[in-house]
Order: C-alpha cells, then structure tokens, then sequence
C-alpha cells in the first residue's frame, strides 16, 4: 500500500472488524471496549483526512473541508437509512456496517504517497501558520 496509509488503513480495517465483533459480542464491557477503540481509531485519523483534502484542494481548502464535512452527514443519513430496517437483526445491520468501513479502502489507494507525506505543501497553510512560513524562511 506505502507509506503514509498506515493509520487510516488501520482504522477502517479495525472499524469493520469491530462492527463484526458487535454482531456476536452481548456482554456490556466487551462492547464499551470495541467502541472506544473503534472511536479513538477514527477521531486520531480524523486530522489525516483533513490534512490530504486541504493539500489537495490548495486555496479553495475551507470550501473543501466543508463539503467533506457535508459529505460526512450526508454518508450518515444514508446508512440510518439503510440501516432502519434492520433494527430487528443486529447482526446483518452491524455486518452492513463493517462494509461501509471497507468501502474507504478503494480511496485510501487512490491517494497518493505525495498526499499522505506530513507537513505543509501550500501556501494556504503558512497564511494560517505564519511561525512555520518564518521558520522556513530562515532555514532557506
């Protein structure tokens, strides 16, 4: 896969695992446990996910954060939906759910090893960050 898409990879694969682990597991703590690792996993990926679409949107980086963020929403209204008629069958609702975290893979490899590289590429990012924009300049 490369570099960079370590944490990301690791956080849809252990999200669909988890969701199948809460089709079979009943007991309170086991399922209190998966969520907060599932949780901990995607909330560290989260600034990931900003950073590659602020890198690849370049100036116009608010409006694509935004449109990530409404995308997000919109995924969310679409699974409830999906989900709410299987609210008698646990089981299958968490399986669909473990194939939603899977279909982030396909994305996950179209980025680039460039788009997952830390640190900053733009100059959106040293307006925001004016101590690194100086820090560079005297570096180069």
């Amino acid at each position: 896969m490369g570099a960079g898409r370590g944490a990301p990879l690791a956080a849809l694969v252990v999200t669909a695992v988890g969701a199948a682990l809460l089709a079979v597991v009943h007991a309170v703590l086991a399922i209190g446990l998966v969520l907060a690792v599932v949780g901990l996993l995607l909330l560290a990926t989260l600034p990931i996910v900003l950073e590659v679409t602020e890198r690849r949107a370049g100036p116009a980086s608010g409006t694509a954060a935004a449109l990530l963020w409404m995308a997000g929403n919109a995924g969310g209204l679409v699974v409830t939906g999906v989900l709410a008629p299987l609210l008698g069958r646990p089981g299958i609702a968490f399986a669909v759910l473990g194939l939603v975290a899977l279909l982030g893979v396909p994305v996950l490899r179209r980025l680039s090893a460039a788009d997952l590289r830390p640190g900053l590429t733009t100059d959106a990012d040293n307006v925001r960050l004016p101590h690194i924009a100086m820090e560079r300049a005297r570096i180069d």
